[in-house]
């Protein structure tokens, strides 16, 4: 359910929305909604897949902005989920809107206490999680700048 709530408020309405209310439980929650789809060894394969078939000039495959990540070519996306097992009922996030709503995160007044607050463990497994997400695309050296932010 997270993945369609964060799949439609503006990135740049989120330091608004969580001015004072952004917790270290809530940005977990968040975080593994967001980057644990991205995260997965299938959704990497599949982005591979969509690179290497653009770069051959194969007019089938998909649009990476559009279409990256774990889910079936039906979905046309990334699936929603991670955030604490319930059903994301299809929602779909593109790398494009993950990146988008981590960046609006990054601008939350109170993200570096909520941040700060995470404990070790939950750390650990977002910085899994962050690695894995940030190989999605090639888009590494993009999110480097967006890790500092949220201490991972």
């Amino acid at each position: 359910m997270q993945a369609h709530y964060l799949a439609v408020i503006p990135p740049h309405s989120l330091a608004s929305v969580f001015k004072a209310s952004l917790t270290p439980q809530l940005l977990v929650s968040i975080l593994r909604t967001l980057l644990g789809p991205l995260s997965s060894p299938a959704s990497e394969k599949s982005t591979q897949q969509q690179v290497e078939g653009r770069a051959e000039g194969n007019a089938d495959a998909p649009d990476m902005q559009q279409n990256v990540g774990a889910a079936p070519p039906s979905h046309g996306g990334i699936v929603g989920g991670g955030g604490g097992g319930d059903d994301e009922g299809g929602v779909v996030l593109s790398v494009d809107q993950v990146e988008g709503l981590l960046r609006g995160l990054a601008n939350v007044p109170r993200l570096s206490m909520a941040a700060m607050c995470v404990p070790s463990k939950e750390r650990a497994a977002l910085r899994e999680l962050w690695e894995g997400a940030s190989r999605v695309g090639g888009r590494r050296a993009e999110w480097e700048g967006l890790r500092t932010a949220f201490k991972l």
